[in-house]
C-alpha cells in the first residue's frame, strides 16, 4: 500500500479536518465523515454553513425540512468536490439529490453520495504487487419534510451507508471488511416573514443518528459522526430588489470525547467510550469532557457567512468556519458566487448554477484549496 493512498483513507476516521497519529488534544472522533461535508455549494461557500438560509433551490439539501417551502414541484441537485485537492489528486465527492411535492401533504426525496477515496497499490511485505483496491463509500438516502404551520416545517431522513475502504485482510488479531449501516437525520426549520423589510430564520438539526460500526474490529467501538447544529440567519432587504442575509450556526459533535488516561492506560478523567453506546453519547458527550465546561465549550465549532442576492438572479457570498484552538484551531475562508432562476422552455423549467472554493487559514484542513459545483434543475410547473 503506497502512503500517500494510505493518507487517503485515513480522512475516513478522523474527523473532517483532522489528522493525527496521536490525539493528544482530545478530540472527538467519528467515522463515516464524508457525511459531514457541504452538501453544496452554496453551505461551503458560506463557512459550511446556512442552514437557517432562505429555502430555494441552491440550498435545499443542506436542511431536509427546508423543501416544504420550496415553489417548485420537482428538483434535481448535482454537486462534486475534488475533496483534498491540495494533498492528493484521486479523492473526489460527488452527490445526487432529487425531490418532489407530494399530491397529499409533504415532499419526498431521494439521495445518492459517492465519496471515491482513492485507489490503493497492494504490497506484500517484498514489495510485490497484489494489485489495485479502489477504495469508496456509499450512502443511499431517502427523506421527508412537511409544514406544521405556515412558518414552521421538519424534516426526517433515513439513510444507507456502505464503506469499502480496504480488502478483506486479517492483521495480526484483527480483521478488515468493509462496512454497513444505518442511520437518519431530524431537522427543523422556521420561516420568518418574507414580505417584511426584514426577517429571520432559525433552524435545529441533528444528524447522522446511528449504531455503532464494525470494520472487522472485535468490538463495535467505531462511533458515527452523529452531529448537533443549530443555526440562524437575519434577512435585510436592500432597495425593492436586492437582499443582504448574514447567517451564524454552530456545530458539535454528538461523539464521546476521549478520556484522560495515565501512563498505564487507565482512566482518571472522564467516560470509557467502549462502555458508552451511541443513543446516550448523544446526552452525555455534552458533559463527559475531562476538563469540564470549558472543554465542552472548545468543542464547539461555529459558522458565519454573508451572502449578497441581487434582483433574486446574480449571488455572492463569503463565510469562515472556525474550530476552538485547543480542539485544532482549523480555520477556513470560504467564497462563491451563483446565477439564480435562469428560465427555459416558457419558464417551465429553471436552472441554478452555483460556485464555491476555499482557502485553509490555519490548522490541517481536508477542504483547503478545493471548490464545489452544484447545478440544480427544477420544474415549476
Amino acid at each position: 500500500m503506497r502512503l500517500r493512498h494510505l493518507f487517503n483513507l485515513l480522512f475516513l476516521y478522523f474527523p473532517l479536518f483532522t489528522f493525527s497519529q496521536v490525539n493528544s488534544k482530545r478530540i472527538p472522533l467519528g467515522t463515516f465523515n464524508f457525511l459531514l461535508y457541504p452538501t453544496d455549494a452554496h453551505s461551503l461557500s458560506v463557512g459550511m454553513g446556512g442552514f437557517a438560509s432562505n429555502p430555494n433551490e441552491s440550498n435545499w439539501t443542506n436542511n431536509q425540512s427546508k423543501l416544504s417551502f420550496l415553489d417548485a414541484k420537482s428538483g434535481v441537485n448535482i454537486s462534486y468536490n475534488p475533496v483534498a485537492r491540495g494533498h492528493v489528486s484521486d479523492m473526489s465527492l460527488s452527490r445526487l439529490n432529487a425531490y418532489s411535492k407530494l399530491k397529499t401533504v409533504g415532499v419526498i426525496n431521494l439521495g445518492l453520495q459517492y465519496f471515491n477515496s482513492g485507489t490503493i497499490d497492494l504490497r506484500d511485505d517484498n514489495s510485490n504487487s497484489n494489485g489495485i483496491f479502489h477504495s469508496y463509500t456509499l450512502a443511499i438516502q431517502t427523506g421527508y419534510s412537511m409544514k406544521f404551520s405556515k412558518k414552521l416545517s421538519g424534516g426526517l431522513i433515513f439513510r444507507y451507508v456502505n464503506a469499502h475502504l480496504l480488502p478483506r485482510q486479517i492483521f495480526g488479531q484483527y480483521a478488515v471488511r468493509p462496512a454497513s449501516t444505518l442511520n437518519s437525520d431530524l431537522s427543523v426549520f422556521y420561516q420568518g416573514d418574507r414580505t417584511k423589510q426584514h426577517y429571520f430564520n432559525g433552524a435545529i438539526l441533528i444528524e447522522n443518528i446511528g449504531p455503532k460500526v464494525s470494520f472487522g474490529d472485535y468490538k463495535k467501538n467505531n462511533f458515527q459522526s452523529t452531529v448537533f447544529k443549530i443555526g440562524g440567519t437575519y434577512n435585510q432587504k436592500i432597495q425593492s430588489n436586492d437582499l443582504l442575509s448574514f447567517n451564524i450556526d454552530f456545530h458539535k459533535l454528538l461523539v464521546p470525547t476521549p478520556p484522560l488516561l495515565n501512563t498505564e492506560g487507565n482512566i482518571l478523567k472522564g467516560l470509557n467510550p467502549y462502555e458508552t453506546s451511541s443513543l446516550s453519547a448523544i446526552f452525555s458527550s455534552w458533559a463527559d469532557a475531562p476538563d469540564g465546561v470549558k472543554e465542552e465549550i472548545n468543542e464547539i465549532m461555529f459558522s458565519i457567512g454573508a451572502t449578497f442576492n441581487h434582483a433574486d438572479k446574480l449571488v455572492g457570498r463569503i463565510g469562515y468556519f472556525n474550530d476552538p484552538k485547543l480542539k485544532g484551531d482549523r480555520k477556513l475562508l470560504t467564497l462563491g458566487g451563483g446565477l439564480q432562476h435562469i428560465q427555459f422552455k416558457g419558464d417551465k423549467y429553471q436552472m441554478n448554477v452555483d460556485i464555491a472554493a476555499t482557502v485553509g487559514l490555519g490548522g490541517f484542513t481536508a477542504l483547503n484549496r478545493t471548490y464545489m459545483l452544484t447545478l440544480n434543475l427544477s420544474k415549476t410547473n
